[in-house]
């Protein structure tokens, strides 16, 4: 039997948890229902689809709706980056969750940044859209780098060893080694050093495992995840953040782990049952 590891409960009451999950999930469906969505239709897809997944598992952990607002987070990235690296004009087939469309680039967008890119993979790992995984894992660095929203030096090192990871690349390893020496509390401003204690240390520890396939060190990373997790959002103002209710960079790590052939011994809601299995 896998060991439980509970979750937080959520600062605001059941019904409202559930009351804004429907509205999230609308939001999702406005957007999706668009026959041309635009650059803001695509960054809402991204954002909202992984608040909603996290508002519908603060109140059922066991929705299947929340994969599928995963999904169209995933898809939402996939098409806003791929456009963004597009001139003007340019037009791409890109897949949704209800089908293919043409989309016409209007260029670059400052949307097209590292910590939306982080959002679209994470979302696209967990609900196993591999077509999206693929097209975000070509996302050059250079492209982020032009957002004005930008993130640190480590930062982007991370998000490419989840790239080379995500396409396979030979040098994912050695990329997740490099990012994982880089990401150093000691060397950081005190703003980010419990981002990187309990988040971002950690989901490059999941990912070394899950490349190695070192059943311990996966076993080992994920508790140190899961503590690091909920920690991060029991303080301050992470108690009322919702993603705090959806450990999505570990959830997408133990997919990835399953499909690797390893064994995810922890059960917890921050880990939804049915993103984890597929089912």
């Amino acid at each position: 039997m896998p060991s439980r590891f509970d979750r937080t409960p959520f600062a605001l009451p059941a019904d409202e948890c559930r009351d804004n999950a429907g509205a999230y999930e609308q939001t999702i469906a406005a957007a999706l229902a668009r026959p041309a969505p635009g650059v803001a239709d695509l960054e809402r897809l991204v954002r909202v689809g992984v608040d909603a997944a996290a508002w519908r598992s603060a109140v059922d952990p066991a929705a299947p709706s929340i994969a599928a607002s995963l999904r169209a987070a995933a898809a939402g990235a996939a098409a806003l980056f791929t456009l963004a690296a597009l001139p003007a004009g340019g037009q791409a087939q890109l897949r949704f969750p209800d089908g293919d469309r043409l989309l016409t680039s209007t260029g670059f967008t400052d949307a097209a940044d590292g910590l939306l890119w982080e959002r679209g993979m994470f979302a696209a790992m967990a609900s196993r859209s591999h077509e999206a995984v693929e097209v975000l894992s070509g996302v050059s660095t250079d492209l982020l780098r032009r957002s004005t929203t930008r993130t640190t030096d480590w930062g982007y090192l991370r998000i490419e060893a989840f790239a080379a990871y995500g396409r396979r690349a030979p040098d994912a390893l050695t990329r997740t080694a490099a990012a994982s020496k880089a990401t150093d509390a000691s060397a950081a401003p005190a703003s980010f050093k419990n981002f990187i204690l309990d988040i971002a240390g950690p989901s490059l520890d999941l990912l070394y495992a899950v490349l190695t396939r070192d059943q311990p060190a996966f076993d080992t990373a994920l508790d140190t995840a899961l503590k690091g997790h909920k920690h991060y959002y029991s303080r301050g103002d992470g108690k009322r953040d919702i993603l705090g209710q959806l450990a999505l960079a570990p959830l997408a790590l133990c997919v990835a782990a399953r499909d690797a052939g390893l064994t995810v011994s922890v059960a917890s809601d921050y880990l939804p049952t049915p993103v984890l299995t597929g089912k």
